[in-house]
């Protein structure tokens, strides 16, 4: 069977996207993922309604969502703007494990659709629509843990590096200062 591999090295036995997922997401037959998939599994599989939050963002959550929306952009980030982006969340009063839960728990499910357009949106989104979809998710009438872990299985891949990097470099910087 063709596939496309999701876990090399010699951490244990390779999981496979099956050809026809890898040719709907574009990705050459030749490439083989950098990542493995029990990180990704181990970073994204929360159970979501484990935890409880309140429906309503705070000032410092929308300003957090607001930055980490550009990891869903479609189109190639600088260094500049993933330092940016940790400087950004470096100032808000928010721990990493909020913004980890929040990056995978609520603006994932919202905004992972927009990198599988074929022309998805380019510049910023719109903040208050954002927020507003994500307040909708948590009061619970659209959440559904498994399609969120699907998601989060199919295409946490898509956003994966970009996150860590923000990520390596937010703890870093609060490490600074």
């Amino acid at each position: 069977m063709y596939g496309f591999n999701l876990n090399r090295g010699t951490h244990g036995p390779s999981t496979k996207l099956p050809y026809s997922l890898g040719k709907l997401l574009r990705i050459p037959p030749h490439i083989t993922l950098s990542f493995h998939l029990n990180k990704i599994l181990s970073q994204v599989s929360s159970n979501t309604l484990s935890h409880t939050m309140p429906t309503t963002l705070t000032r410092a959550e929308k300003s957090c969502i607001c930055a980490l929306s550009a990891l869903f952009l479609d189109k190639n980030l600088a260094d500049g703007e993933f330092d940016d982006i940790a400087r950004a969340l470096a100032r808000l009063p928010l721990e990493l494990a909020e913004i980890n839960m929040m990056f995978w728990d609520d603006l994932f499910p919202t905004l992972i659709w927009n990198l599988l357009k074929i022309h998805g949106q380019q510049h910023a989104f719109d903040e208050e629509a954002v927020c507003g979809k994500i307040e909708v998710i948590r009061a619970g009438s659209t959440r559904s843990p498994h399609s969120t872990f699907a998601k989060k299985l199919l295409f946490g891949w898509m956003v994966w590096h970009d996150w860590m990097r923000v990520k390596r470099r937010l703890v870093d910087t609060r490490k600074l200062s």
